[in-house]
C-alpha cells in the first residue's frame, strides 16, 4: 500500500556547507543562506532513495523550512537533480518559527503517522519530533546547524 515519504530539503537532498557559514554564529544572515541555496550540490545517495521509494508508488513530500520566497528556485534545482516530488511545502516568508515546531504544525495539520512511511531529515531536534509523533524517521546527517 503507498503511503507518504516525508523528505526535508537542505540537508538532506541538498548540501548546504557552502553557504552554512550564513546562519551559524549571533549575526545570521538567512537572505544570503537561502539565496545561495540554488547552488546547492545534490546528497546523490538521499536522491537515489527517493526516486526508488517513488518509483515503489510512494508519495513524496518535502517539507522545507526554506522560505516560500524561494520556491521557483526550489523547483527548478528539484529538477535539475531529478528529484521526484507530489508536494512541496515551504515556511512563509516571514515566518520565525523554529524547524521543529513548524514541521509539527504542519504534521498535525496534514498527515497520520499511519499514513507516513517514514521521514527523512538531517537535524536532530525534527528527527526526535518525528519519532515523538510516531513516525520512523531516518537521520541522514548530523544537521544542527
Amino acid at each position: 500500500m503507498a503511503k507518504i515519504v516525508l523528505c526535508d530539503l537542505d540537508g538532506t537532498l541538498s548540501d548546504t556547507e557552502h553557504r552554512v557559514h550564513h546562519v551559524r554564529g549571533k549575526r545570521r544572515d538567512y537572505e544570503a543562506f537561502f539565496a545561495a541555496s540554488k547552488d546547492d550540490p545534490p546528497i546523490e545517495p538521499v536522491i537515489a532513495l527517493v526516486r526508488a521509494l517513488a518509483a515503489a508508488g510512494h508519495e513524496i513530500h518535502i517539507v522545507s523550512g526554506r522560505r516560500d520566497d524561494t520556491r521557483a528556485d526550489t523547483e527548478a534545482w528539484l529538477e535539475l537533480h531529478g528529484v521526484p516530488y507530489h508536494r512541496l511545502v515551504l515556511r512563509p516568508y516571514d515566518d520565525r518559527t523554529p524547524d521543529h515546531l513548524l514541521k509539527r504544525q504542519w504534521f498535525e495539520a496534514d498527515y497520520r503517522a499511519e499514513d507516513v512511511l517514514l521521514a527523512l531529515e538531517d537535524r536532530s531536534r525534527v528527527v526526535a519530533m518525528y519519532r515523538e509523533l510516531g513516525v520512523t524517521c531516518l537521520q541522514v546527517a548530523d544537521g544542527d546547524f
